[in-house]
């Protein structure tokens, strides 16, 4: 038991050092923001080739908006 409660501290103690959790917070909000930016290419060249007007600043298909 002692074991397993020793590589549980040393687990928390290696997660929370300001180092490394500087770079996992750096290394995830690169990644939120690619995705997010991949994510809203996507949507709007879906958008535009699909739509067939322009209505009210929103791009209109078949008489929906979306």
């Amino acid at each position: 038991m002692s074991n397993q409660k020793n590589k549980a501290f040393a687990s928390w103690d290696k997660f929370l050092n300001p180092v490394t959790l500087k770079q996992s917070l750096v290394e995830a909000s690169v990644f939120l923001t690619a995705y997010e930016m991949f994510r809203q290419s996507v949507i709007d060249n879906l958008r535009s080739f699909y739509s067939d007007g322009f209505k009210d600043g929103k791009f209109t298909a078949l008489g929906c908006e979306f």
